[in-house]
């Protein structure tokens, strides 16, 4: 019978599915939820509790505003590349049973590597470009000679 066939087909292909790692890492503000009038703010605390008791749901990552900043995408028009994040912000990881089982994003490293791959820069670019500009005006800046 043809139905059954197909209903076989996807049960196949639903186990393949399931057994192979996919793996979403979802980067959005953090959400409040907290009751509110706000039309926005309710659907995006709706979305983000789907998020997190969603069967694929494997870890949430919370940074805070002071721990993390960010390259702005107007970034050519500043004069400083890095902002510092005005928000906290949400990691939500979503993996296919097949992804929990061979990669361990849940795991303590996976975590650390991701704070610091969002820590803040701007203070460093600060501090960098005050030394490069002391230089400048102290005369210590040494060309390499040509050749």
């Amino acid at each position: 019978d043809a139905d059954t066939d197909a209903d076989a087909d996807a049960d196949s292909k639903n186990d393949k599915d399931e057994s192979s790692g996919l793996s979403f890492v979802i980067v959005v503000p953090k959400c409040s939820m907290k009751k509110t009038n706000n039309l926005v703010d309710t659907f995006a605390a709706k979305s983000f509790k789907k998020m997190l008791g969603s069967p694929h749901f494997s870890k949430h990552i919370v940074l805070s505003k002071s721990a993390h900043g960010y390259i702005e995408a107007s970034q050519h028009l500043r004069p400083t590349r890095y902002k510092e994040s005005q928000y906290d912000t949400s990691i939500i990881i979503l993996q296919s049973k097949g992804a929990k089982v061979k990669n361990h994003l849940i795991g303590e490293s996976f975590e650390i590597k991701i704070r610091e791959a969002f820590a803040s820069r701007h203070l460093l670019e600060l501090s960098e470009r005050r030394e490069k500009s002391s230089s400048v005006s102290t005369g210590t800046v040494t060309k390499d000679p040509i050749v």
